[in-house]
């Protein structure tokens, strides 16, 4: 920065008018607010770089932001591969479960068809009921057993997919403190 010569501007505004006084208090003034607020060349440069600098940083930020969304897609591929597998055998598992409800029912159908033989045997021999009676038990114990055995399948499913789904909710929710989302400048 150049320097402020007072006298002369004092000088000048003398001769424009000003009183000395006046004069001297412009001056004054002027030399304080160069002093004070004005940038200099040097600043301007100085922030001139540090702007160039900001600008770099910038865009380092841009191309890691960059890889971090390919990194985020990528996930998201695989999350939704994995998705669609586990769907795949859910429904393998869901026509199993069919083909066995299917074979339950026919073995139903079959005991249904025992039952009714076994009571017109019964009208003939009631040594022979009594016996039937203790199968006909151990037949409903059997069936509660596969009842049961279902309803633990089906529960056991129900907690392994929550288990997937809660998972990948806390896997989602780890990047996204790992990798914050920064808004676009």
């Amino acid at each position: 920065m150049s320097s402020f010569d007072t006298l002369k501007a004092a000088k000048s505004l003398q001769d424009a008018g000003f009183a000395v006084q006046q004069a001297e208090a412009v001056v004054g003034m002027l030399t304080h607010a160069l002093s004070e607020g004005l940038a200099t060349k040097d600043d301007v440069r100085e922030l001139s770089g540090r702007l160039g600098a900001l600008e770099n940083k910038v865009v380092v930020l841009d191309s890691k932001i960059e890889v971090l969304d390919s990194k985020i897609e990528a996930l998201d591929n695989k999350i939704d591969n994995s998705v669609a597998v586990l769907e795949n055998k859910i429904e393998a598992l869901d026509s199993k479960i069919e083909a066995l409800d299917s074979k339950f029912e026919a073995l139903d159908s079959k005991f249904e068809a025992l039952d009714s033989k076994f009571e017109a045997i019964d009208s003939k021999f009631e040594a022979i009921d009594s016996k039937f009676g203790v199968l006909d038990s151990k037949i409903e114990a059997l069936n509660v057993k596969i009842d049961t055995g279902l309803s633990n399948v089906t529960q056991k499913l129900v907690m392994y997919l929550g288990g997937i789904i809660v998972g990948a909710i806390t896997l989602l929710e780890v990047l996204s403190r790992i990798f914050p989302v920064v808004p676009a400048p």
